[in-house]
């Protein structure tokens, strides 16, 4: 499993990769996923429980289980535990894409669900007729790829996921969605810095400069939004960008250089902290 997940190759033309994944039982994986495209994820059986970073000791609080759950773009999430094993239907989509899609008088509802702050856009997929919906979802993706050709599949698939969303929408409370997401709109330009990997490493100072906010103002929004100071995030952010190019191959001191930190000493302290294995032993693994 690639922490960095860039490989759907996602594209306004292309915006949705569907796929089942089986999850063996004693399954524990301790790595964070951070990307812009948003997760739809369907537990279809078994168990299977995540770590959210709601604070900055989020690693240490217990998984919380799940059975359908919507990522908010670039969300820290992942540090996924299965005891007995499960199987997982995982949209992964683009926003923009769906917001595409919209009809005008939904896209209100549909923008505040899929661009509130982490922790916030939950609520619709506590309720007894979402999971239900989920279920009919799942299903209708498997009937869709048994009966029609790939790219006629793909096509109904991502209509009767925007629909989904459409629903999931209507059914959130308005209260504190709105300011919530005004919020997580104020520090957006610092997303598309880190992607842009323009100024690695990125300075809280300059972050804020980016956002046009006060450093002070800054550090308390995006802790409100993202759970985490924006330190504690940058570096995760390039932790597992570093992971990525280990899994593909590139040499540790020009992975140690490319992700700003001082030396590959610096760099192996820090991702062995993260991971709990370092760098040599991260790339055999995958």
């Amino acid at each position: 499993m690639n922490p960095f997940l860039f490989h759907w190759q996602l594209s306004l033309s292309q915006p949705l990769a569907a796929e089942e994944q089986t999850v063996p039982a004693g399954f524990v994986n301790p790595v964070f996923d951070i990307h812009a495209a948003v997760h739809l994820g369907i537990l279809l059986g078994g168990d299977l429980s995540m770590k959210h970073l709601v604070s900055e000791e989020g690693m240490r609080l217990k998984p919380l289980p799940l059975e359908l759950f919507l990522t908010s773009p670039w969300q820290l999430h992942g540090n996924a535990v299965s005891r007995n094993g499960a199987k997982l239907l995982l949209f992964t989509f683009l926003p923009e894409a769906v917001m595409n899609c919209v009809p005008g008088g939904e896209r209100q509802n549909v923008r505040r669900l899929l661009y509130t702050p982490p922790n916030w856009n939950c609520t619709p997929f506590l309720l007894p007729e979402m999971k239900a919906a989920s279920r009919q979802l799942a299903a209708e993706h498997e009937m869709l790829k048994k009966n029609f050709p790939a790219a006629v599949a793909e096509r109904k698939i991502w209509l009767k996921l925007v629909d989904f969303l459409c629903d999931a929408a209507a059914a959130q409370p308005e209260s504190g969605q709105r300011e919530a997401g005004g919020k997580f709109a104020r520090i957006a330009p610092v997303f598309e810095a880190l992607a842009s990997r323009r100024q690695v490493p990125l300075s809280p100072a300059r972050a804020a400069e980016i956002c046009c906010l006060s450093e002070s103002y800054f550090h308390h929004v995006f802790k409100a939004c993202m759970g985490i100071s924006f330190s504690l995030y940058e570096l995760y952010f390039r932790l597992n960008g570093a992971a990525a190019d280990l899994a593909a191959g590139a040499e540790i001191k020009e992975i140690a250089s490319d992700w700003g930190f001082c030396d590959t000493s610096h760099f192996s302290g820090a991702f062995k902290r993260h991971f709990g294995i370092p760098p040599s032993q991260y790339r055999k693994q995958r």
